[in-house]
Parts: structure tokens; sequence; C-alpha cells
């Protein structure tokens, strides 16, 4: 609301200029112009100079002539009176679409509301479940650790050997950040071993199917989390971590003994 129309003087302005004031004060004119036009006398001479008052005429005229002067009368008036309804036609109108639009504009924040409040909770169930897997990785990784034993030489020595370090007293995200370089690490310093022969990788556990699909589901997710989860991921460079492994599956310098059997989860 403009300041004007707040103040007094603008609500006089503004009552003033009302379509119905601005009618109502025509109406009041043009009774009272007629009535003084009625009053008005009118001199003739009829055998001797005779003077009376237009309204006395008015009544003794025909009711033909009574009819038109009555006539001319609404005429003007039912005119002003139908410009008058226009005027208050175009301003409901006006103020029906202000009205509108602001139900719109109210409408659309609501949305705007709602979809932020959906978007949110969405990241906020995929970020719980995002900590669920990443929960079952650290898991998964530790048995690794403690379990398997992948690689050795030709002799097959007794001795375990796994690509994963154990975990400590540190949080989930410190135990994945320190295995995601364990086997792009593994093969920078075996590799030479590997390329003459001299060393094979073997597996009696589905250790790295578990682990690679994991890291699938965790890939799959990414795109629903919201930043601040996605900024975790890269992070822990769990995209990193998940094409070495899946490159460890299907690429590595496995034995013929190697195998992986199903992992038995209770």
């Amino acid at each position: 609301m403009k300041e004007e129309s707040k103040s007094p003087i603008g609500k006089v302005v503004q009552f003033i200029l009302h379509p119905v004031f601005l009618a109502f004060s025509v109406t009041i004119g043009l009774c009272v112009a007629y009535w003084q036009v009625a009053s008005m006398q009118e001199c003739r001479i009829l055998g001797r100079f005779v003077c009376s008052q237009k309204f006395d005429l008015f009544w003794a005229a025909s009711p033909n002539e009574m009819g038109d002067t009555l006539a001319g009368l609404a005429g003007v008036l039912v005119l002003v009176w139908v410009v008058a309804s226009t005027f208050m036609q175009s301003r409901e109108l006006k103020q029906a679409r202000t009205e509108y639009s602001k139900m719109a504009t109210a409408l659309d924040a609501q949305a705007g509301i709602f979809a932020d409040e959906m978007r949110q909770r969405q990241e906020n169930e995929a970020g719980l479940y995002l900590q669920r897997l990443l929960e079952g990785l650290s898991e998964a990784i530790d048995r690794e650790s403690r379990e398997a034993n992948v690689w050795g030489r030709e002799n097959y020595d007794q001795k375990r050997k796994s690509f994963f370090a154990s975990r400590k007293e540190e949080t989930i995200d410190e135990y994945l950040l320190r295995n995601s370089g364990k086997v792009s690490m593994f093969w920078n310093e075996r590799d030479g071993e590997f390329a003459s022969g001299g060393m094979q990788l073997r597996a009696w556990y589905g250790y790295y199917e578990e682990i690679s699909k994991i890291l699938q589901k965790i890939g799959e997710l990414a795109p629903k989390l919201g930043n601040d989860q996605q900024q975790r991921l890269e992070n822990l460079r769990i995209q990193k971590l998940q094409l070495d492994i899946d490159d460890l599956v299907h690429n590595g310098p496995w034995s013929e003994q190697s195998h992986f059997a199903p992992m038995e989860v209770e």
C-alpha cells in the first residue's frame, strides 16, 4: 500500500475519486440543476403579461410532454450510473487480478517449499542409507584384512596376506580413507613380481565381490545425495576404490586354484 493512501489526505482523495461517490455527486448536481431550471419563471403574453414557473408549466403539460421531460432526466442519470458501474467493475477486476497474482505467487512459493522439503527428506534418507553402506564396506574390508590369504609366491607359503589393513580405533571415514589406495599401492610395489610370473593371486572367499557390490550400490546412490555427502564420497576416494576393486576382480593375475565362493553372511 502506498504512503499516500495511508495518510488522512490520501484517504479523503481516494474517497472523493471513488466512482460511487462521483456518480452520487453528479446525480445530486443534476437534480439541483433541474430544480433551478424548473424554478425559473417564464413570461408570456396571453391577452395580458403572465409569468409562471416552469415547474407549473410541467404540471400543466400533457402526459407525453411530462414523460419526455422525465425520460431526458432519467436518461442522463442512467448514463452517469452506467459509467460509474463500469469503473467499479474495472476496479474490482483489477483488485481480483492483484489477489490472484498474490495467490499464485504464494502457491509457487509454497510449492517451492514443499519441493525443498521433499528433496531434503530424500537426501536425508539417502544419507542414512549411505551410512549403512559405508559401515558394511568397512566391515567387509576389515574382514578381508583379518581372514584373507589372497597372494603369495608359487609355493603358496602359509603366511597370510591381504590387500587391506585392519581397523583400529578410528572412525569409518578415517578407516576407509586409509584403505582407499591400498590396492593400487599393492600393484605399484609388486608389479614386477606378478609380471615375471613369480607371484599369483589366490582367493577362497568372495571378499572382493562383496566389496564390489557395496561400492556399486554407493555409486548408484551418489546422485541422490546432498552436496555434503557427495563431497564426503569424493574425500573418501570411493570411486577410485571401486575402479581398483573392479579391475582386481576381473583383471587380476589369479591362479587356476583361485575361486570366488559366496560369503556366508549371518
